[in-house]
């Protein structure tokens, strides 16, 4: 379940106790809670297909098994704090057990997986893959904290 926005019109850090693991971030949740959630507006739900065209681009590329996390402005009201509507999602998927092959054959079939740009200007996407199975010595750590989603 994704809660409502707080008093800083952010998603909560927790929903009242954080002792309770489902009651923190991030909040687990399943793509069409993610639409239902924060589709509110036609500025959005563009966002959103972007972001769905892009994940169904990843598991044609042969990348089923993880999940994201999302966060930035699309999980925020920026449109009541900011009178604006945000501009991309930013996503960091998480990956693992695929084979260094697989990894740059998805990359040559659809290089915005590992371009951030790319994928910002042709799916509205702020994307970082993160492999979670390479050598965490050699794996930068992620700040996300929202949403995570299957």
């Amino acid at each position: 379940m994704i809660p409502a926005f707080d008093h800083n019109l952010v998603l909560p850090p927790h929903l009242g106790d954080p002792s309770v693991p489902e009651h923190i971030s991030p909040y687990a949740c399943h793509t069409m809670e993610l639409c239902d959630r924060f589709g509110f507006s036609v500025e959005r739900r563009k966002i959103l297909e972007g972001f769905l065209n892009f994940r169904d681009r990843i598991r044609a590329g042969g990348i089923t098994n993880g999940y994201q996390w999302v966060d930035g402005s699309f999980v925020e009201h920026v449109e009541a704090r900011d009178s604006k509507s945000p501009s991309d999602i930013d996503v960091v998927t998480v990956y693992w057990g695929y084979p260094l092959p697989v990894q740059v054959e998805l990359i040559k079939i659809f290089p915005e997986f590992s371009n951030p740009t790319l994928a910002k200007q042709n799916f509205l996407v702020d994307h970082y893959p993160f492999d979670a199975g390479f050598s965490p010595v050699n794996t930068p750590s992620v700040g996300c904290s929202t949403a995570i989603f299957r």
